[in-house]
Parts: C-alpha cells; sequence; structure tokens
C-alpha cells in the first residue's frame, strides 16, 4: 500500500462530518490503521430485505444528502455502491471514501472503482465531475428498485441504454454528461416530485395509513432544503391523519416554530431538522 496514498484519502474523508457519511475518527501510517464508525451492515448485505418502495426513497434520499456534503466541499466519492453504503435500519450512510478526489485534480486511488458502477467517462479517461457520483447514484437507485444492477461489464456500460419506470434513474444514467443531474440539489427535487405524486395517490386513494410514511418523508426533504412552505403544508397534512396525541401536539409545536421562520425569513436550523426526524421516527413506529 503506498501511504501516501492512503494519507491523502484519510485526510479527505476527515473534511467529511455529515450524519449521511460514516465518520472517520483516527488513522495512522505507523502503524497503519484507520477508525471508522460502526453504521450496521452495508446495503449490499441487506437490500433484498428491503421491500419498502418510502424505504427505498429515504436511503436514496439519504445517499443524496450525504453526497451533496461532500459536493460543498468539491470532493468526488467516485465508488458509490450498495457494498460501500452502510444501513443501521433508519439510516444511510456513505463509507469507504478510498477512490475519493477533489474535482478537477487527479491522483491515485487507494482501491479500485468497482468496475460495474463506472461512469462511462471513468472508463474512458474523460473529465469527471459530481454528474460521476450521480450516475452511481443512478446505479445505486436501480438495484434497490430491481436487485440487480444494471450493467455487467464496462461494455454495456457504454452501449447499453437502460430503462426505467423511473424517469429520475433513466436521467441518472445518461451516457451524455451534460444531460444527467448536474447537481445533487436538481436530482433531489426530482426524488421530492416522484415522492410526492406517490403520495398525493394514497390520499387519493383515501389510503393514508400507507402515505404517512411518504408525508413525512417529504416533511424531511423540505426542512433539509430549507422549503418551510411545503414543510409547513406537510405538517398540517401530519397533524389531520396522525392519531396519537401526543405526538399530534408535538407536531403543532414544530408547525408553529416553522411558522415563525417563515414569517421572519429565519432560515430552518438543524435542531428542528433533528426534531423533525424524531418526531417523524415515532410517527413511523407507531403507524
Amino acid at each position: 500500500m503506498d501511504l501516501n496514498v492512503f494519507r491523502e484519502k484519510m485526510l479527505i474523508w476527515a473534511k467529511l462530518n455529515h450524519q449521511n457519511i460514516a465518520r472517520l475518527y483516527n488513522y495512522s501510517t505507523n502503524p497503519l490503521f484507520h477508525e471508522i464508525e460502526y453504521c450496521g451492515k452495508n446495503l449490499k448485505e441487506v437490500y433484498n430485505s428491503i421491500k419498502s418502495e418510502e424505504r427505498i426513497f429515504k436511503i436514496i434520499f439519504d445517499v443524496s444528502e450525504g453526497l451533496k456534503h461532500a459536493h460543498t466541499r468539491n470532493i468526488l466519492h467516485r465508488n458509490l455502491t450498495s457494498a460501500n453504503v452502510m444501513f443501521d435500519g433508519r439510516d444511510a450512510k456513505i463509507s469507504n471514501w478510498y477512490c475519493a478526489r477533489y474535482v478537477n485534480r487527479v491522483s491515485r486511488d487507494l482501491q479500485k472503482p468497482y468496475s460495474k458502477y463506472l461512469a462511462p467517462e471513468m472508463i474512458l479517461k474523460k473529465k469527471e465531475g459530481f454528474y460521476t457520483d450521480i450516475w452511481q447514484l443512478g446505479v445505486l437507485f436501480y438495484e434497490l428498485t430491481t436487485g440487480r444492477v444494471p450493467f455487467n461489464n464496462k461494455d454495456e456500460i457504454l452501449n447499453i441504454k437502460v430503462v426505467h419506470p423511473y424517469e429520475i434513474i433513466n436521467k441518472c444514467l445518461s451516457k451524455r454528461r451534460k444531460r444527467r443531474y448536474q447537481s445533487v440539489e436538481d436530482f433531489q427535487n426530482d426524488l421530492k416530485a416522484l415522492i410526492n405524486e406517490k403520495y398525493e395517490n394514497f390520499v387519493e386513494n383515501k389510503e393514508m395509513f400507507k402515505g404517512i410514511s411518504y408525508c413525512c418523508d417529504l416533511l424531511l426533504i423540505c426542512l433539509k432544503n430549507n422549503d418551510g412552505v411545503n414543510a409547513y403544508k406537510y405538517l398540517d397534512d401530519l397533524i389531520e391523519y396522525v392519531d396519537n396525541n401526543s405526538i399530534k401536539e408535538d407536531l403543532k409545536h414544530l408547525k408553529e416554530s416553522i411558522k415563525y421562520r417563515l414569517e421572519n425569513h429565519i432560515p430552518i436550523p438543524k435542531e428542528i431538522i433533528y426534531n423533525a426526524e424524531i418526531i417523524t421516527h415515532k410517527i413511523k413506529l407507531v403507524k
């Protein structure tokens, strides 16, 4: 192992501090080791047991949040696979940043990126960017929804067009970089629209027992993207449909906090998001 490459990857990983990224606690080159956060099993080990479409959306959103954090620091993961995403039954966290590098900077990898997830530009040795991670996010999304990866080898990656029922996945897997999402935020907007479409169908069919989980996820997506207006709307829905009086009161308090920030043009702080995560987790448990 090249110790300089190891040190470089550890320094990159150490810059990332986010709830959807496995934490690097410590590392050394003499003796050689690195200590990372324990986050449960990887998705490759458990995805066959993930039957719920709503849970898949939640996992993909979690992963996109981790990527968004890295991208704001101009860091690419470049090896986003089901084996490199950890899942503890509640939250997904991106781990194993051994192929990470800064945008517009070439460097050696600590391990080879997994071939079935390679973006076309990685195979063709062309410029990589945020769209490279978004390609791999699309492969992961495809894998979780179908139980298999869309490509078996590099030739298929370059030549076979994937057609998935979700257009969001097809856009991630466009061969041409410029036709993919150019930012995680753009991807999240379409993911929110997809989840909202599912949610509205449940509302229309009066299947709120199924729809509540989607509403919880939409609330968190809006809060994490500082979209207080739509968060307020989903809070109204949850207050109407949740039966548990204690949780209903928690939701009302949360609604007042959001209302205050909307009226005073104040960004939504992490404390409110954390509180919302606790409340929505309770809702799903009670449901």
